[in-house]
């Protein structure tokens, strides 16, 4: 399953593990970043809890990867 939501240039979410989806921010051209992480340990990181595992960038800008590592939403 694909989500897209907000204009500018695609970035790429790939969640992997039981619940599993890409999501794509933006709607213009290619893919500029795609990254990817474990659900589980992603939640963990948006909540600001230490996750067991990072996340990748597996495509794009590197400063991005900085971005969604540092993410975090109140729950």
């Amino acid at each position: 399953m694909a989500v897209v939501w907000a204009e500018g240039p695609n970035n790429e979410l790939e969640l992997t593990g039981e619940v599993s989806g890409t999501w794509r921010l933006g709607r213009t051209g290619g893919t500029a970043v795609r990254v990817t992480a474990d659900e589980v340990d992603f939640c963990r990181r948006l909540s600001g809890r230490p996750p067991d595992t990072g996340v990748s960038l597996e495509a794009g800008d590197a400063d991005v990867l900085g971005l969604v590592e540092a993410l975090q939403v109140l729950f």
